[in-house]
């Protein structure tokens, strides 16, 4: 009697854990598809606002957010985003009270510079060798005719439920980057980066 309400319990707790899961992977998803939304049509204000806040104890909100805005299109250059896609979204865990997942997504910048639309052909060919050496040699190409450098990143972020509780919030997460260091600890960098 005794091990069938052992099992019994075990299987109730196990039902209730899986349905938490549950939950948490459908809000987590509705959370990132709005996130993206707003990534790929560079509302700022908004990708904000689903971002991690304790990013926000390292800089100003507003300061970001003159930040982002600078850097996607100021005097020398415009960048937009295209194609911005989940790759794949890794398992929900549970770690110091908190919930996480990475997600990989991948998605295209298109550069313009706006000083130089005239470039010539080498300006066109050292631009693409940097970027190239940076990004990888297939992930880098120029559009003549619109005069963009187009360069594809597969890269990832973290999906974190720790504060606020209640929402999901995302940060970028890149490996040995400083700022992560700071914002995640050891052992929730070490499980997201053992995701591949």
């Amino acid at each position: 009697m005794k091990k069938t309400l052992f099992v019994l319990a075990w299987m109730i707790c196990a039902v209730t854990a899986h349905s938490q899961t549950a939950a948490d992977s459908a809000a987590l998803v509705q959370r990132l598809d709005e996130f993206m939304k707003a990534n790929s049509v560079l509302d700022i204000p908004k990708v904000i606002d689903y971002t991690y806040p304790k990013l926000f104890e390292l800089a100003p909100k507003e300061t970001i957010i003159e930040a982002m805005k600078n850097s996607f299109d100021n005097e020398e250059i415009k960048i937009t985003m295209d194609s911005l896609a989940v790759v794949k979204i890794h398992p929900v865990f549970a770690l110091n009270n908190g919930m996480y997942s990475r997600i990989d997504y991948s998605m295209v910048m298109r550069m313009q510079f706006k000083k130089q639309l005239n470039m010539d052909q080498e300006q066109v060919n050292s631009a693409l060798t940097a970027f190239r050496t940076q990004f990888g040699q297939k992930n880098v190409w120029y559009n003549e005719t619109d005069k963009l450098f187009n360069i594809y990143q597969l890269t990832s972020m973290a999906a974190l439920r720790d504060e606020p509780k209640e929402k999901w919030t995302f940060v970028n997460i890149k490996k040995d980057d400083p700022m992560m260091m700071q914002l995640l600890d050891k052992a929730l960098i070490e499980k997201l980066e053992s995701y591949k």
